[in-house]
């Protein structure tokens, strides 16, 4: 496939994280969320990009853990790059680049996908709370006084109550899908949301997210979510949109 002028290597079948494929996940996660508009507005805070990336990276690491532990992380990779590809590991590095002989290469994208049934994030305040104490440790104390002021600015995003009142039933929550910069425009995203979406069909559950800008909104919209409300924030020039994805036949 040929991508403008780049020949891009198809996709193989989305799988589960392995464990040789964490600390490249926790990386492509970490380099993503930099960009999260939401992220981004939380760790602006900080005085150097050293320490921005540190607590992302101490973040990232521990959502990771939670929401592999319950088997809600699916990897995309590149068909023939070893590893995954053939039967465990994914990459995100130029075409015919697998690293060292058996090893999982870097990742193309990421999903991680929880739900009202998964024991370590039953509580999605709970759940933010754990992944930014444990990025927070990487901090001096100065640096985390900032942050933690900061994150209670903006306690009126993310908190997952709004997911209860709308469903009785069980659910699923795409806490996030990541593609990296490289690979954006190939296919990675729907290779991603597909499963995830048609595994919400087959169990009849609704699929909840949030997303933090006008074009975000629009992209999932597209794939079948609708807006159910808003939550803006001018100070920091964002707006939340709370999107739904009904079980489809």
């Amino acid at each position: 496939m040929t991508v403008g002028m780049r020949t891009v290597t198809p996709l193989a079948e989305a799988h589960l994280l392995g464990d040789d494929e964490r600390d490249a996940a926790t990386a492509l996660f970490a380099r993503c969320f930099a960009e999260e508009p939401w992220n981004a507005a939380l760790v602006e805070v900080l005085p150097s990009c050293e320490e921005q990336q540190a607590f992302l990276l101490g973040s990232c690491r521990t959502d990771l853990a939670c929401f592999a532990a319950w088997g809600g992380v699916l990897v995309a990779s590149r068909t023939g790059s070893g590893g995954a590809a053939s039967g465990g590991g994914n990459a995100d590095v130029a075409d015919g680049d697998t690293g060292a002989t058996g090893a999982a290469p870097p990742p193309v994208g990421l999903a991680l996908v929880g739900g009202r049934d998964m024991p370590t994030a039953s509580d999605f305040d709970a759940l933010r709370t754990r992944g930014f104490e444990k990025g927070c440790e990487a901090l001096p104390p100065q640096s985390r006084t900032l942050l933690s002021a900061r994150l209670e600015q903006m306690e009126a995003f993310s908190n997952g109550q709004w997911m209860g009142g709308l469903c009785t039933g069980d659910f699923r929550y795409l806490y996030a899908i990541c593609v990296d910069a490289a690979c954006r425009g190939t296919g990675a995203f729907d290779h991603l949301m597909g499963p995830v979406a048609a595994e919400c069909d087959r169990l009849g559950m609704p699929l909840f997210l949030e997303c933090y800008t006008g074009h975000l909104a629009a992209l999932y919209g597209s794939r079948g979510f609708e807006v159910t409300g808003t939550t803006p924030m001018p100070d920091l020039g964002l707006t939340e949109y709370r999107m739904i994805r009904q079980p489809q036949a």
